[in-house]
């Protein structure tokens, strides 16, 4: 009989080799992962998930007492005691699966068919990362399973007919997973000192639980206790700390090569609220008042542009709230820093895709020992402002310039308006002006660790000149001067960025 327990055998990749979940927890404050980005979130949600059932906290007072070693020693005794349940292929129970479930011939698919950015069905294969790997080991199968509970896309590859709760009845499409929301939705984690204590500031308390409206009670462990569509063990983890680690929005049984997968657990939409403590939602005004957004997870958008809206929680005024970098800064004054994942996506009838324009945002940002977040939080806002400021005056000017050249419209008001209400007029300068801005922002993501530093208190005046550079060599490089008129466009049009910063 086929075995593969997680506890015992080695599947996920660190810093120290392929490593057992036994062996993280014995391996010590060195350890990361090293997968690729959307394994290491489902992954690292699962660490948590399985940390938070080894430690039952009540409250505050029980996490500050438990240190790294007391984690790594309870979750290695829940590992010993439940270690039956983690086995992928146990006949009766196997890792977060219904042996129950069979697809129809029709909708059976290959495992690696699930696979992110797999090419399957009549989708034209560009890239040879793009072709579906044929034969996936063990350990792939288990991270597949893991990331088909937690974060799955694939709305239209279910059965919808298999049903485990009598009566229950089920849509064609499965609905909008939680961590992904409707195009992708931004996470943030704190980080720790080190990897056990990174997952230590995602441990949730009985007590902390109370600040909560939408979550009654940590819950169990799906592994432990499975949920149906419909049923009471379904409600309580969509009520659940569990649910938004693990929300089992999809049910699956591995056979062999091929994948059997339904619809699972419905959860709340990104629009009540009730969202993952990793997600940074803000309500919105007017008419949409009893409705909430999520901060979206944009590749042309990166998470350092997006602070001020992640940390808004310490603002006397707060818009955003992000319960995780809440919570872990109330425990943790000085944070190590944060680690943002996404997964954009792009949505067409009842189905979301990776596009040419989607993909994969990956980001860390890290605070020095001396961080202090109501200060860095002031001093970046200004910072921000005046960054933004740089970049409209030479979006300004490169609109500008070609209109000078005659490669825009001869409205003599565009010049004043912002470039992307000008889309629709032309659509050649659009993307001129896009690509100027798109480059300018590049260039500057080179320069966020100087940048906290900043905020931190460091002295600006090297990276204020290095942000004018950046937005003069950007207007240069993208409006030549190789013609007469282009020349005299230029002169006239050359940007400059006095007044922003006090030095010019």
């Amino acid at each position: 009989m086929k075995s593969f327990n997680l506890v015992d055998e080695p599947w996920i990749r660190t810093n120290r080799g392929v490593l057992s979940l036994r062996s993280i927890f014995q391996e010590g404050g060195t350890v990361a992962l090293q997968e690729n980005a959307i394994d290491r979130f489902c992954l690292f949600r699962f660490l948590v998930a399985v940390c938070q059932a080894a430690c039952r906290l009540k409250t505050e007072r029980e996490w500050e007492k438990l240190d790294d070693d007391g984690l790594c020693s309870a979750v290695l005794r829940y590992l010993e005691e439940k270690r039956e349940l983690f086995d992928l292929y146990d006949p009766e129970h196997p890792f977060l699966q219904y042996p129950d479930i069979r697809a129809s011939k029709d909708k059976q698919l290959p495992i690696s068919a699930y696979v992110p950015g797999a090419s399957s069905g009549n989708t034209t294969v560009v890239f040879q990362s793009n072709v579906m790997e044929e034969d996936l080991d063990d350990a792939r199968k288990a991270k597949i399973v893991l990331m088909h509970c937690i974060m799955s896309y694939f709305r239209t590859k279910i059965d919808s007919k298999i049903v485990l709760r009598k009566g229950f009845n089920k849509n064609a499409v499965a609905p909008l997973c939680p961590a992904l929301g409707k195009e992708g939705v931004l996470h943030t984690f704190v980080l720790g000192d080190t990897f056990f204590e990174t997952l230590r500031l995602s441990l949730m308390s009985e007590e902390l639980l109370e600040e909560v409206a939408y979550v009654d009670e940590i819950g169990i462990p799906p592994w432990e206790a499975l949920p149906m569509e419909d049923g009471e063990m379904a409600r309580r983890l969509s009520r659940s700390y569990f649910g938004h680690l693990i929300p089992m929005i999809r049910f699956c049984f591995l056979d062999g090569e091929i994948l059997h997968s339904t619809s699972g657990v419905v959860m709340p939409d990104v629009s009540t609220g009730h969202v993952d403590f990793s997600v940074t939602v803000r309500k919105e005004s007017g008419v949409k008042q009893h409705l909430y957004s999520a901060l979206a997870a944009n590749t042309m958008n990166q998470p350092w542009r997006q602070l001020d809206s992640i940390l808004n929680f310490c603002a006397p005024a707060p818009d955003y709230q992000c319960l995780n970098v809440k919570f872990a800064n109330a425990r943790k004054s000085n944070l190590a820093g944060l680690w943002c994942f996404g997964l954009q996506v792009s949505s067409q009838g009842k189905e979301q895709f990776l596009s040419m324009k989607d993909g994969v945002v990956d980001s860390e940002i890290r605070f020095s020992r001396d961080f202090r977040l109501s200060l860095f939080y002031v001093r970046y806002q200004v910072e921000m402002d005046c960054l933004k400021q740089v970049a409209e005056r030479l979006v300004r000017a490169s609109e500008m310039y070609f209109q000078s050249c005659g490669s825009a419209s001869k409205d003599k008001n565009s010049s004043n308006q912002d470039i992307d209400k000008l889309q629709s007029k032309k659509v050649k300068l659009s993307k001129q002006t896009q690509r100027v801005r798109e480059g300018f922002w590049l260039q500057c993501g080179e320069l966020v660790s100087e940048l906290v530093q900043v905020c931190e208190g460091l002295d600006a005046k090297n990276l204020h000149e290095k942000i004018c550079k950046i937005a003069l060599s950007e207007f240069r490089r993208n409006c030549p001067c190789g013609t007469p008129r282009q020349l005299m466009a230029s002169c006239r049009n050359e940007p400059n960025f006095y007044g922003i910063y006090d030095r010019g």
